[in-house]
């Protein structure tokens, strides 16, 4: 996982924020612009494609958890179309 992205799920898929899906998370994270969206971007292909955070790792970060990598990184993949490929609904963890 990039600086990039690490900060951008640190603070914004944290749980206090995770399953706030009023539409602001897009808006939010295109505000910031290049190059930091890029990283995010970049960071999100990378992550997805070598799939190489743990549930561990990703609790580390956000205080969310997940009960196996696949619940995880189908929630990523959610928030990734979501974000970046024009995706209607913003995914929540699991409760």
């Amino acid at each position: 996982m990039n600086t990039e992205l690490e900060r951008f799920v640190k603070t914004y898929l944290h749980y206090e924020q995770a399953y706030d899906v009023r539409g602001a998370l897009r808006p939010t994270l295109t505000a910031f612009g290049e190059p930091f969206l890029g990283g995010v971007r970049r960071g999100f292909v990378d992550l997805l494609r070598e799939r190489s955070a743990t549930i561990v790792d990703y609790e580390r970060l956000t205080d969310v958890d997940f009960s196996d990598e696949s619940s995880l990184y189908d929630y990523l993949q959610g928030i990734y179309a979501y974000l970046f490929e024009g995706g209607a609904e913003q995914p929540t963890p699991p409760e």
